[in-house]
Order: C-alpha cells, then structure tokens, then sequence
C-alpha cells in the first residue's frame, strides 16, 4: 500500500536497478496489485498529456481586428457609412472581411500543434499484475508498473530497465538521430545526456529487436515526451516581422490621415469656406490617404509566394513566414537528411592493399576488395528490389550491397553459389554476426562487426594477392580504425575462416583470418555545398543542432562546406551547454558556436531563444517530437515533410516536402523577394496616394474645384491602383538577390529613404495633374464637372505609368525587373479596361460623376500622364538619385 506521497526515484539511470524497483514499492516479478494500480492511476492520473487549452474561436475573431491596417480600414468604412457613401462603405467592408477570413484560417491552424503529441500515447502495453502478464491501455500505465516489451512494442511511458536480451530501440523521436540503439541495464553516470542513457527507455520510442522487462518510473506529463509537450504549450512565437511592419506603417497613416483632415478642416474655416465643403473635402483626403487595397495585395502577394514555394518543394503554412524568411539572419539545421541523404554508403575500404574509395573510378580492384566485399554479402541479411517499400535490413547492410553491385556484379549469383547452411544472428553483447556457407572444396564461415569484437579473435591476415599471414599487430589496425571514425565513418571489420566441423555451427570461432575494415557514411547531398556558399555570401550564419556525436558532425560540416573559408568550426556538448546558458559571460561563445552536438529539446529551445534575444531572425529545422517546442518558437520553423513526426510538421510554419537544406536557401530567396516586391509596391500605393491628397489639398486651398471625389478616389485606390501594384508583386527579383546581408529585424518597410522617393514620386505626380487643372482653368475656361473628369483621367494614367518609376537607379532603364514582368502590362491593359467599362455602365458612370469630354482634350491628358516618368528619369539618370 503506497501513501498519498508521490512515488519519485531522482536519476534512476545513475540508480541500481533493484534500488528503483525498491524505492517505487514494487516486484521485478509480480508486479503491482490490481488495487493499488488504481490506486496510483487516481493519484498520478491518466498516462496521457496534458490537453493545451484552446483560445475560443471569438476570441481569435476578434483579434483579427488589432491590426492599426484594419482599424484605419473599419474608421473609414463608419465615416462614408456617417455620409450616406453607401458604395464606400461596401467596398470597404469587403476589403476588412477578406483579410480577417484568411488571418482567422490561419491562426486557428496555429493552435493544432500539441495535438499531434497525444497520437504517440494511445496504444496497448503489456504489464505484470497480480504476478501475470496482462495488456493494459497505455492511459492505464503507473509508476511501479512493471512493463514487458518485445520487438515491435512502442514505448508508452519512461522506464528503467531491469533485465533485457540484446534490446535495440528506435530513439530518433527524441535524439533526433535515426538507427538502433543498444539498451542493457547497468547503471551510468548521473550526468549522463538523454541520448547517452543506455538503461532508459523513454515514451514515444520503439523497440527494434531484443526484449526486456523494465520498471515505469514517469508517466503523462512527468515523461520526457510529456516535457516536450509542456516545451510546446510554453513556446510563443513573436510577432512576425511582417505583423509588425504593418502595424506601424498603419499607425503612422492613421496619423497622418488625422492630421491632413484636421489641417484642411481648420484652413477652409479659417479662410471663410463653407462647413459643408470643407467636411466634404476633408472626407476626400481621408479617403486618399487611406490605402484602402494594401492589405489585400499584401496578402494576394504572400499567397503568391506560396504557392511559388510549394512548386519547388516548400509548403508555407503561414502568410507571414513566407516574408520572414527573407529576414532570417541564422538557420539552425539538423545533419541528418538535411544536409546529408539519410541513407548510408559504404565509402572506404581499408585492407592490406590500402585505402580504396568507392567513389572514385578504379580500373583495378585487388583481390582482398573483392574479399571483403564477398563475405560482406553472405554475412548479410538484407535485400534490395527496385520498389523501395521491398527493401529490408539494416542501412550498413544495404549499405554493402550497393557496394558490391557497383565494383562487382550480382549479389544473388554469389548468395546462389554460397548457400547459407546456419547463422548466429548479430548480438549486442557480442557485437558481431557470423554465418556459415556450403561451398568446394570446403565449407567457410563470414563474419562482419565492430573492429574490437572482430579483431580479438582473428591470427591472420589476408594479403595483397589473397594469400594469408600472421596478424601480429592487431593495435594498428584498431589505430586505422579510431582514424576512420575521427573522419566520420562508421567502422565495420570482417573476417572469414575455413570451416572445419559443422558441430561448430552454433559456436562463435576463434583463430579467423582479416580481411579489412570497411567504412560508411551518411553521403553530404548534392547542392548542399552550393547553397551553403550562397548563404555565406548573403550573411547568413548556418548552425548545425544535432543529435549526433561531435566528430561525426563536424566532418559532415566541414565536407559541406558549412563553415566560410579561413574560418576553423566551433563545436559544444550537450553536456556543457547549460552551465555555460546560465553563465552570462559564457553566452558570447555560445552565440559563434558553429555545431551543438547530443543537445536535449529543453537546450535546443534555449540556444533558439539566446540567439533571438540577441536580436537574430533564426529559422529551425526538425523532424522529431523533441524538435517541437523549438520549431514552434522559431521565427520560421521547417519541418521535414518526408521523416518528420506529425508533431514537428503541425508545430512548423513550413514543410519541405524534400527534406532539403537547398529547399530552404531557395525559401529565404523568395523571401527576400516578397520584402521587395511588397516595399515596391507599399511605395507605388503611397507615392499614388499621397499626389491624391496633394492634388485635392492644394486645389482646396486655391479655390479651384473639387479635383475628385470621394468616389473616385477610392475607384482608384481600389481599382487602378490595386492592379499594377498586384503585379508588382509579381516580380522575381535580383539575380544577385543572395549577394547582400539579410535586412535588421527592425528596418520599416517605408524607412526614411522610401519616404523621400514617395515624396518625390508623388510631387511629379502632382505637378502633372495640377498642370492639366491649370490647363483647363485658365486656357481652355472648362467647367467645374469637366475639370473634375480631366483631373480624374490624368491622375488614372499617371499612375499607371508610375509603375515604370519603381527600379532602382542602377537597374537598366530599359529591360529591368518591371518592365519584363508580363503581369505589369496585363494589369495596365486591365486596368484601362475598367475604366473604359465604367464609363458604358451607366450608374457607375453616374456614381463617379464621369461626363463626356471632347476628343481634343485626350491629347493633352496622355500629354501631361507622361511627365512624372520623364522627371523622375532624369532625376535617377542623370542626377544619379537612388529612387
């Protein structure tokens, strides 16, 4: 009978087995009593997560409605709505419901990501109770409980081992790292890593061979696959850049719309105007200087964007995280198939001959390659067909298949020609595998495994021409050995010996002759180093986060090409990770570390946050559950769509449907695209708007007539001006887009250098309408409603050709990224279109006040339209003004 105290053991790694199942108060036998698990399961709870609470779906409703963008929108749609400007007020609306629909969608996606954690805790497990094994559901499993696991069995709690037979575990979920893990029971130290723990077994994971009886030791939330769970919950994302862009580019027009009312208002009083007129002026400029089709063409150009990315492999489920990307400053990325292929090659041969590389064209293949190569085949129980879901066995395996295919030829000829007659399967303990084979003049026996198993027991060595002689240095080859593994190999010897009695079949020989060591990696994929130099150009910082061993990191960074020339790679250990986070003075260090090896998901989460802290844009890749707390936090999470976890894929932002570290370079660019495409096209709006209220203002305060109406204002806003700026969004960008560093977090996107161009955009703009209003006041003596409608036309043409101002100075005045966008003059022909369908409709003709204009005056409109170009040319060609 346990008490109302939890049942806790601190460490039980570092703990004897006997001492965990004593301080649990529990039998390595019979396990607990039916009662007193249900005692414990009404102390500790369900053996589930904790179920994040959602935020109702009002609640993400209403906070569409934040944005300074949408409340400039809302005020403007109340005041034409005051003014019975019923057509304002519908269009407006319109606009305020699209963007609060899509913002809705995709933050209620946002909140689905802890969900996936719980598919990992409903299965069956079977336990001891009562001093019999039962299967028990998962929900059901408590401290104590003692848990009996065979191949195939998914782990649904933590527990320590208290007696196993050669048991291998699946771990990648949590280390990140895939293959099999040995587990025994014997205790290690209590500062030992998660990955490091041999007599654990952890929630989530999988056993690959072998069995076991093991004690539970935490359930639920208490579980390592439980922390990350909370990890997640607690892991806010921030503002995206983008978010907050906008947000102050909303903030300063709702100024500025503020100010201009009140100026006019006060002016037109002052000088004696009626209320009426001045209300009804003011309304115009408030209107102008409202962007009303900015949030639609913000978001219609980020959609663009993902759909761009899916195309090539990227799918972005969030708007924002397309634009983001362009920032981003530091990627951390796993090794793993990110940067390497996920799958392992035989590389290197070493036997008496020397080193032969695999990869390399050899016209000559020595005799003890061929050795080698032939017992590592019949010592082999995988397979390959051409339908991978066919291949089985082990990757190393798989690995010497390919190998022999490649130098020699068919591997069934051989296996046919050398049948099989009895085996001794691989064993942890012994870390070998032999095989015995019917062959003439005599039975042999193959053996593969680790170096220090093999060599022990091999007294020859096979030699260059096939002929054997003693081994007597068996320390050299161990040397040989440790080099391969400093170079990142992973290390298999193999030996082979004549059989003598087949009563020794089931015996594991002695006096073996040596063949070699083989050597394999996990090969770099191709392009990674290309694109690892385009990030290195474009100032980007790449950080490898593994799970893996230090060593076997580096040499894939280093092959990768991740680190810039002339620079030597900075690597720490998990294990001295967290004295050196809590230490302030150690964090600068932390910051250069180039590779984070064996870290825990609480440590990736603390590095992410460090770097984000110290004002970096950091982009996180993962694929397993203990990468997503991180993801999820990142500015850009990206999970991988082809080995990731449901967990990683619902925390991310992105999914790379490839796994591909080029993937996410070609992200960032088309990122850095969408930056300035939405910057081009912010400008274009601005720059339009402001000639607006320029125009109206200056013409109010002159006396002239009304130059437009609040109606065709927003006509333009909504209609000429939506269109060329959506194309503007189209644009591909820069060839050498990846030749410039990522822009700081905090640069708006109108800063002080757009603003002048707007200014100066807008004044050319303003000159040319004007002039045709002087035009028609003075020389032609038209009246108010012809002047009104050769301002209108004037303004709609200039600012159709402002759209050819946008490149930069040193871009070609002719053929640049605007004028070989397609999208730039279908939208210029759509937007004519429009109006000239306007003008046949006969109430919109009425609603915007268009009256018939006689044919000479078209002329004199496309005239003065082409002023603003030819200024600003001149400003930008010769005067060499950036613009």
């Amino acid at each position: 009978m346990t008490s109302e105290v939890s049942l806790t053991c601190e460490n039980p790694w570092s703990t004897p087995a006997e001492e965990v199942v004593k301080t649990l108060i529990s039998d390595p036998e019979h396990g607990l009593s039916s009662v007193e698990a249900s005692r414990r399961l009404a102390l500790y709870g369900p053996n589930e997560p904790v179920r994040s609470s959602q935020p109702g779906l009002l609640r993400i409703l209403l906070k569409q409605f934040a944005s300074p963008i949408i409340g400039i929108l809302v005020l403007a749609a109340l005041v034409a709505f005051a003014f019975g400007e019923t057509a304002e007020f519908v269009a407006i609306i319109l606009v305020v419901l699209l963007n609060v629909i899509i913002g809705f969608t995709m933050e209620w996606q946002a909140y689905r990501s802890v969900e996936a954690l719980l598919k990992f805790s409903r299965t069956k497990t079977t336990v001891i109770r009562d001093g019999s094994r039962v299967e028990t559901d998962s929900t059901c499993v408590v401290p104590g409980d003692i848990i009996h696991l065979e191949a195939g069995d998914l782990l649904v709690a933590d527990a320590r081992i208290v007696h196993s037979n050669s048991l291998g575990v699946n771990e990648s979920i949590l280390t990140g790292e895939p293959g099999t893990i040995e587990k025994q029971e014997n205790i290690v130290p209590s500062q030992a890593i998660l990955a490091e723990r041999s007599n654990m077994l952890y929630s989530g994971t999988s056993v690959l061979s072998g069995n076991a009886f093991g004690i539970v030791v935490s359930t639920g939330s208490s579980t390592e696959l439980g922390k990350i769970g909370s990890l997640v919950k607690e892991s806010k994302k921030g503002i995206a850049p983008l978010d907050q862009r906008l947000s102050r580019l909303g903030k300063n027009l709702l100024w500025l719309t503020f100010l201009i009312v009140l100026l006019v208002l006060l002016l037109g009083v002052s000088r004696g105007n009626e209320w009426y007129l001045m209300i009804e002026t003011a309304i115009a400029l408030a209107v102008a200087a409202i962007p009303e089709g900015l949030p639609v063409i913000a978001t219609l150009t980020l959609a663009r964007g993902m759909i761009r990315l899916a195309k090539k492999n990227a799918v972005v489920k969030s708007l924002q995280a397309v634009e983001t990307l362009g920032e981003t400053d530091v990627i951390f990325t796993d090794k793993t198939g990110t940067l390497t292929e996920n799958r392992m090659s035989m590389d290197t041969i070493v036997t008496t001959s020397g080193r032969y590389t695999i990869s390399e064209e050899n016209s000559r293949i020595a005799p003890t390659v061929k050795s080698l190569l032939e017992i590592g085949i019949l010592c082999n129980d995988a397979s390959l067909q051409n339908d991978k879901e066919q291949q089985t066995g082990d990757p190393l395996e798989k690995a010497i298949i390919q190998a022999y295919e490649k130098l020699i030829g068919n591997v069934d000829s051989c296996r046919q020609q050398n049948p099989r007659i009895a085996e001794i399967p691989f064993d942890f303990e012994k870390k070998l595998m032999v095989t015995f084979h019917e062959s003439e003049p005599r039975d042999y026996l193959a053996v593969k495994g680790a170096p220090e198993a093999v060599l022990p027991r091999c007294n020859k060595v096979m030699l260059e021409k096939g002929e054997t002689a003693l081994l007597i240095d068996h320390h050299d080859w161990l040397h040989k050995m440790h080099e391969m593994a400093s170079e990142g190999y992973r290390v298999l010897a193999f030996a082979c010996k004549a059989l003598d009695n087949r009563s020794d079949l089931d015996k594991i020989p002695d006096n073996l002759i040596f063949l070699g060591l083989g050597g394999f990696l996990d090969p770099p994929r191709k392009g990674v180093r290309a694109n690892m130099q385009l990030c290195n150009d474009a100032g980007i910082k790449v950080v490898m986060v593994t799970g893996d061993h230090p060593e076997t990191a580096g040499d894939i960074a280093s092959k990768v090409h991740m680190i810039p020339s002339g620079k030597v790679s900075k690597s720490l250990h998990g294990k001295d990770l967290d004295r050196m986070l809590d230490d302030t003075s150690q964090r600068d260090r932390v910051l250069h570390t180039d590779i984070f090896a064996r870290t825990s998901p609480t440590q990736k989460l603390d590095i992410l946050t460090l770097f984000q802290n110290s004002g970096h844009v950091v982009a996180m890749t993962g694929d397993g559950v203990n990468d997503a707390p991180a993801l999820k936090k990142a500015d850009i999470g990206i999970a991988m769509g082809l080995r990731g976890t449901e967990a990683a894929k619902e925390a991310a932002d992105i999914i790379l449907k490839d796994d591909s570290f080029t993937t996410i370079v070609t992200a960032i660019r088309q990122g850095r695209v969408i930056f300035n495409n939405i910057r081009n096209f912010v400008v274009y709006l601005l720059s339009c708007n402001l000639s607006e209220i320029l125009v109206i203002g200056i013409a109010s305060f002159l006396g002239w007539p009304l130059p437009l109406i609040p109606l065709q204002i927003l006509f333009l806003n909504m209609v000429t001006d939506v269109f060329p700026a959506l194309a503007l969004g189209m644009n591909r960008g820069e060839a050498g887009l990846m030749k410039y560093r990522p822009r700081n977090i905090e640069e708006s996107i109108i800063g002080p250098a757009q603003w002048t161009t707007i200014l100066i955009y807008s004044l050319a703009m303003t000159i040319a309408v004007l002039g045709i209003e002087i035009m028609a006041i003075q020389f032609w003596d038209s009246d108010d409603a012809t002047i009104n409608n050769l301002t209108f036309y004037t303004l709609i043409l200039v600012q159709l050709w402002n759209v050819f101002n946008l490149p930069h100075a040193h871009v070609s005045p002719i053929w640049n990224e605007v004028t070989r966008n397609h999208y730039i003059w279908l939208a210029i022909l759509i937007s004519l279109a429009v109006v000239a369908t306007a003008w046949f409709i006969i109430p919109v003709r009425e609603a915007l006040g268009l009256v018939s204009i006689d044919i000479g005056y078209w002329p004199w409109i496309a005239l003065f339209s082409m002023i603003p170009v030819v200024i600003i040319q001149i400003l930008k060609r010769v005067f060499k003004l950036v613009l």
